[in-house]
């Protein structure tokens, strides 16, 4: 009702990975109400064009949650947009793997000083 406004960084969801798996993964235990409702932001569209700096997508093409296609076609609306289509990747095998293509693309970042 307050779309975040209020308690916007109060716990929304939360995994149930083990305190190993966070730590060797580094990957989040929990989302909050601000990172649920982004997930179905009201006007993705014209957020992404917007922006201004650079985005990178990287979608596994056998997910299960979104079509790989559909999700490449709709960051392109992102005027400095990178879209990876990561061949044999779930929804969550890409977890596994998404260091090894997204740390490259965040140095060459800020080797192009953005």
């Amino acid at each position: 009702m307050a779309g975040g406004r209020i308690d916007g960084h109060a716990k929304a969801l939360g995994f149930a990975y083990t305190t190993e798996e966070l730590r060797e993964s580094g990957m989040v235990n929990r989302y909050t109400v601000n990172m649920a409702l982004a997930q179905n932001a009201d006007h993705a569209d014209t957020d992404l064009q917007r922006i201004d700096g650079p985005v990178g997508v990287q979608v596994g093409a056998d997910d299960e949650v979104f079509d790989a296609t559909k999700l490449a076609e709709f960051s392109r609306q992102a005027p400095h947009v990178k879209v990876t289509i990561l061949p044999g990747e779930t929804h969550l095998s890409l977890l596994d793997t998404a260091a090894a293509q997204v740390g490259p693309w965040l140095q060459s970042q800020s080797a192009n000083g953005r």
